[in-house]
């Protein structure tokens, strides 16, 4: 749990190598809102055949990106 706790911290995504889903790999990543709660999630699963370990940093970067900007989209709310 640490060094996934640390992979999210440095990296801006969290992993699950088929922990979930046997054979099934996933990639996930939080949205925030302005005031920096969570609002949600976006993730991108697939078959450990197709999603490897070796491309998790890529991946997972891209998953990242996208969810700043979704986070950048969130209207602020009164």
């Amino acid at each position: 749990m640490r060094k996934e706790r640390e992979q999210f911290i440095s990296g801006g995504y969290s992993t699950d190598y088929g922990e979930s889903d046997d054979g099934v790999h996933c990639i996930a990543a939080q949205i925030f809102e302005l005031d920096e709660t969570v609002a949600g999630a976006i993730w991108i699963s697939g078959p450990a055949k197709r999603m490897p370990k070796s491309c998790f940093c890529e991946v997972g970067s891209k998953v990242s990106t996208a969810s700043h900007r979704i986070s950048r989209l969130i209207p602020e709310t009164e």
